[in-house]
């Protein structure tokens, strides 16, 4: 269970990367590429340093948990 736990992270962790990257540089490219669904899901530079503070949190978790980097870093 421990294995899905840790792939799920760091597909979040990544899509939270990849999302602060077009909130803060590439946000014009998102407008005028993706029109249709920049029109539904707006992008937003608060959400996106939420959403990376949320997701680096959890991973800190995970580590003190010894989930994410079991046996490397003891708390």
């Amino acid at each position: 269970m421990s294995n899905i736990e840790v792939i799920l992270w760091y597909l979040f962790f990544i899509d939270s990367i990849i999302y602060n990257f077009i909130c803060w540089f590439a946000e014009e490219w998102f407008r005028n590429k993706i029109r249709p669904f920049s029109n539904i899901i707006p992008i937003n530079k608060v959400f996106g340093i939420l959403y990376v503070s949320l997701t680096s949190w959890i991973g800190i978790c995970l580590t003190r948990l010894n989930v994410l980097l079991p046996d490397i870093i003891e708390f």
